[in-house]
């Protein structure tokens, strides 16, 4: 299976790659260094932050992890436990996962 067969895969039909099965196809990219698991991460898949730890690290042109992306559409990392993924740069200027996560919950405490 080549990117664009399983981007479309993940996208249009929502069908999702397992990341221990299918971790080669996880890690095809385009020429901005997007990764399948980018996409998979925004279609919604949740990658677990133990196990998937080195697909959570990948980073695209822009500098967004799937981690960000995934911290985007809602998952929250667990302080003691993700302490490595949180400590990543986020695609943010000086700001790491762990200040993304503290502003979105300081937004939600905040804005109700």
């Amino acid at each position: 299976m080549n990117y664009k067969e399983a981007v479309d895969q993940v996208l249009k039909r929502r069908i999702f790659f397992d990341p221990v099965k299918d971790k080669e196809i996880l890690l095809l990219k385009n020429k901005l260094e997007i990764t399948v698991a980018h996409w998979q991460a925004t279609a919604g898949y949740q990658f677990d932050p133990v196990r998937d730890k080195e697909i959570l690290k990948l980073r695209n042109i822009f500098g967004m992890t799937v981690a960000e992306i995934q911290l985007k559409r809602g998952y929250m990392f667990d302080f003691e436990r993700d302490k490595e993924i949180l400590a990543l740069p986020s695609s943010k200027k000086g700001k790491t996962i762990l200040d993304l996560q503290t502003e979105i919950i300081l937004n939600k405490l905040i804005g109700g």
